[in-house]
């Protein structure tokens, strides 16, 4: 088990994970894949905005999305916000998104 950033190269798994086992609604028009990989680019860079997987056998099966948001309350200390917590169905209850959630909190 590899956790690590996303890239642009996992957004075709993560689109996997956000529509087959995220939402009960998913967007039904065709997504612009490369746009999806831009983003996952430029959230890999970004010291604020972490989107973490889980990667096994070359395979993104669990992520969360993590944003840390500058704030004046409390000392001038920021918080984070933890959304988008999915694991595949073949592989929950395996400890994936407490591994992931570790990790953000690590971050965090």
């Amino acid at each position: 088990m590899i956790i690590r950033k996303a890239k642009g190269s996992d957004a075709e798994d993560i689109k996997i994970l956000y529509f087959d086992y995220l939402t009960a609604y998913p967007p039904k028009e065709e997504q612009d894949m490369d746009i999806w990989a831009s983003l996952l680019d430029k959230f890999e860079k970004d010291e604020n905005m972490h989107i973490l997987v889980v990667e096994e056998n070359g395979r993104v099966i669990s992520s969360v999305q993590m944003a840390i948001v500058e704030s004046l309350t409390h000392n001038i200390r920021p918080f984070a916000v933890i959304e988008n917590v999915v694991t595949h169905i073949d592989y929950r209850n395996k400890g994936y998104a407490s591994a992931l959630l570790d990790k953000a909190s690590e971050i965090a």
